[in-house]
């Protein structure tokens, strides 16, 4: 499940430990950051909303992280190679996409 990575890449992105993360009184318990981030469990919307926000993130910070966990440029750094192209050659392009945790093979949407 990516969802496991995805909230293990935000928390890291804070440089907290589930230990830490599971502090404020918002957040859950470290049992039960441990049993989401290893797949055990799945967060339901109410506590994944509650979490992202005592970490200082929103659903759209998530879906970023989630197309990161895919190997997918998140959807701003797609729209912003749209925009380069003809700026910039296919090797930059596929440079950029390795840059944001892709593996510069996505298919990009191409302004011909």
């Amino acid at each position: 499940m990516l969802i496991a990575e995805a909230l293990r890449l935000l928390r890291t992105r804070r440089g907290l430990t589930q230990a830490a993360a599971a502090k404020p009184q918002e957040a859950p318990d470290f049992r039960t950051l441990s049993h989401w981030e290893t797949r055990h469990k799945t967060p339901s919307l109410k506590l994944l909303d509650r979490y992202l926000q005592s970490l200082g993130f929103d659903f759209c910070d998530l879906q970023e992280a989630l197309d990161l966990a895919e190997g997918r440029a998140p959807k701003q750094v797609r729209e912003e190679l749209k925009g380069l192209r003809g700026q910039v050659t296919d090797h930059e392009e596929r440079l950029l996409r390795l840059e944001v945790g892709g593996n510069g093979d996505e298919e990009v949407v191409r302004n011909e």
